[in-house]
């Protein structure tokens, strides 16, 4: 429906990215290290569809980020909580963002001394897979 409802907020001010990095319980830390991250948000009023569209951008931009050799990491925000709070609340009172944006999660960058192996089509379950005829 091309509704367009992501928007990009790019971090690299380091405070704010400790903010981040302390935006939910567990699986954000790594933030405060990053050169930069992105949050990924979308206007829930514009698209029934946020959560999907949202997964897509940024789905697009950490494989983009591997493709120029820059590490990243998604940090996923939407579900999760800090202590009772929910971490989306946590992360719009960081940004000063409006009630009606959604935040699936933010990409974190940087440079990493691990990379780790791509799968091969060897590492595939072919359990997984249902075929039907």
């Amino acid at each position: 429906m091309n509704r367009k409802p992501c928007e990009f907020i790019v971090v690299s001010n380091k405070k704010t990215l400790k903010e981040l990095s302390e935006s939910k319980d567990m699986g954000a830390k790594l933030i405060a290290g990053a050169n930069k991250a992105i949050v990924v948000i979308a206007d829930g009023n514009l698209a029934d569809t946020w959560v999907e569209d949202s997964s897509i951008a940024l789905t697009h931009m950490h494989l983009m980020a591997t493709e120029l050799d820059i590490g990243s990491c998604w940090v996923q925000v939407h579900l999760k909580t800090k202590g009772d709070q929910d971490c989306e609340d946590v992360v719009r009172d960081i940004l000063n963002l409006d009630s009606h944006y959604r935040i699936v999660g933010i990409l974190a960058f940087g440079h990493s001394n691990k990379t780790p192996r791509p799968y091969t089509p060897e590492d595939i379950d072919k359990s997984k897979i249902r075929y039907i005829d």
